[in-house]
């Protein structure tokens, strides 16, 4: 009974805790305003489309004509997860984001419109072990884009 009644109260001590808990801050960006617009773009959207994640490397830029493809390697390691965020000019119209694993397998592709994109956006990407993938960017229209990987702390 003794401890039937601790337990008891040591729930309602848990749940209490619970109600007050506020989540830490998200990490600040130590460049949160760069000379690029295209990565200013992204760093503004960051905050909500990729919470509590950080920018890892330089942005990847291209130009792209319309309906061309552009790609790149990615290689990410296990035990963190991982987003990529990419913004058009608005002249770009589309842009959409495909991710490939290294035997080419669409793995993700991402669902939003107009010139910004998100990989990862409904399930991050959280690979169990190290792997290589590729990152396809595509338009409909012509100008330049950037792409951004940021990943969990």
């Amino acid at each position: 009974m003794i401890a039937r009644l601790a337990i008891t109260l040591a729930a309602v001590v848990l749940l209490a805790a619970c109600d007050d808990y506020h989540p830490p801050p998200a990490p600040a960006d130590p460049d949160p305003t760069p000379a690029d617009p295209l990565e200013a773009r992204i760093r503004a959207r960051a905050p909500s489309e990729a919470p509590y994640m950080i920018r890892q490397g330089e942005a990847r830029h291209f130009t792209m004509s319309a309906g061309a493809d552009a790609s790149y390697t990615l290689i990410v390691q296990s035990g963190l997860c991982y987003k990529v965020l990419a913004q058009g000019e608005d002249a770009v119209g589309e842009l959409d984001l495909f991710l490939y694993s290294a035997s080419g397998v669409l793995v993700q592709e991402d669902a939003s419109s107009g010139p910004s994109a998100i990989l990862g956006s409904a399930r991050p990407i959280c690979p169990e072990d190290p792997v290589e993938y590729r990152v396809t960017l595509r338009t409909r229209g012509a100008g330049a884009v950037a792409a951004q990987l940021y990943a969990s702390p």
